[in-house]
C-alpha cells in the first residue's frame, strides 16, 4: 500500500495527489514476501513539476525494499506542474511504501 503526507503549506488539490498516486504506483513492484516493511521517501515536486531531494525519510532496514521505494518515485518524474493556485515554489512529499505479507 501507499500513501501520502504533505510538508507545510496546505494543498487542497486532491486531483493532483491522486495523480502523484497513481504515476508513483505504476512503477512500484515488490513481489517478495518479506513479512511487514516500511519505508518513508521524501521528495519536492518544484512549480514545473520537476522533482528533486528524492530521499529515504524512515528506512525499512531492507536495503532492497528502499531501493524499490526509490526506484518508483524515480521512474516516476517528472509530475504535471504544480497547479496555478498553490504559490508556494515546491510542495514536499512524504511518501510511504508499505508491504505486509
Amino acid at each position: 500500500t501507499t500513501s501520502i503526507t504533505l510538508e507545510g503549506a496546505k494543498f487542497p488539490y486532491l486531483y493532483y495527489l491522486r495523480m502523484i498516486k497513481k504515476k508513483i504506483g505504476q512503477n512500484w513492484e515488490w513481489p517478495q514476501n518479506q513479512g511487514v516493511l516500511k519505508t518513508i521517501v521524501y521528495f519536492k515536486i518544484l512549480r514545473t513539476g520537476a522533482v528533486e531531494g528524492i530521499e529515504i525519510d524512515t528506512s525499512s532496514k531492507n536495503s532492497l525494499f528502499d531501493t524499490a521505494a526509490l526506484r518508483a518515485v524515480h521512474l516516476a518524474k517528472p509530475f504535471s506542474p504544480l497547479p496555478g493556485g498553490y504559490d508556494e515554489e515546491y510542495l514536499g512529499v512524504y511518501f510511504e511504501f508499505a508491504f505486509k505479507e
